[in-house]
């Protein structure tokens, strides 16, 4: 039975010693060798750390309660899981090829007692418009599946090559956030694909052991993360947390 429950419902999940350190231990050490590796200016490095500390907490997490436990579960739960899951995708790509103008007709005009017509403004205001209400249900799914959260309007079949799938989004995503934080911070991490060899290499085969086995593959994917990093250099920087430092 407790094969089947969510990780915070099983009576085998505790919030332990042992995660607290494994924890602790993928956040401080990580920080401290992304620091090392990226020469972040002395001026930045706590500002850096802070931020490197959220990320590496947020993968840790997401990799161990939520992927993991649902990938490990009974096939027939997975099985309707990722129906629903591509279901609602489907669905809401389709609403999204309505004109933008249109999709504001979609709404849940739900007066409570006592209200009259002259509350109508503050009734819209406070009903959740449907592209919200899709991207929390899909961003939730996503956070099981690993897939992408992202959802285009439908343009002709199939998956564009290059695409991230279920198995290639994790990762993917957290070396963007790594290439992105070390961007904003004056860092920098090399990358030599033919040579197999840089910082970028450096840094993940140092932070492998930091995480769950299978995390950070063996084999990396240089091209991808050449391609993630040209993407991160390209993409116009914005501070993702308060900043405290004069960096």
């Amino acid at each position: 039975m407790t094969k089947n429950m969510a990780p915070a419902d099983r009576d085998d999940w505790v919030y332990n010693e042992t995660l607290s350190r494994a924890l602790y231990g993928c956040a401080d050490g990580g920080s401290k060798l992304l620091c090392e590796l990226a020469k972040i200016p002395d001026a930045c490095a706590d500002q850096f750390r802070n931020e490197i500390t959220r990320v590496l907490w947020q993968a840790y997490l997401g990799e161990c309660t939520n992927i993991r436990w649902f990938r490990e579960t009974e096939p027939e739960i997975v099985s309707a899981t990722e129906k629903f899951e591509k279901a609602l995708r489907e669905t809401y790509s389709i609403f999204l090829s309505l004109p933008e103008g249109w999709r504001h007709m979609f709404f849940f005009f739900e007066p409570r007692p006592g209200e009259t017509p002259s509350d109508t403004l503050s009734i819209l205001q406070r009903e959740e418009p449907w592209d919200s209400i899709f991207r929390r249900m899909i961003r939730r799914c996503a956070d099981y599946s690993g897939r992408r959260p992202i959802v285009t309007a439908k343009r002709g079949r199939g998956r564009r090559k290059g695409d991230s799938t279920k198995d290639t989004y994790p990762l993917k995503n957290f070396v963007w956030k790594l290439a992105r934080a070390v961007r904003r911070h004056g860092g920098r991490l090399t990358l030599y694909t033919k040579e197999q060899r840089g910082t970028w290499v450096d840094a993940l085969n140092g932070l492998r052991p930091l995480f769950p086995e299978g995390f950070i593959p063996n084999t990396l994917p240089l091209s991808m993360i050449e391609e993630v990093q040209a993407k991160a250099n390209k993409f116009p920087l914005k501070s993702e947390f308060p900043k405290k430092s004069p960096c």
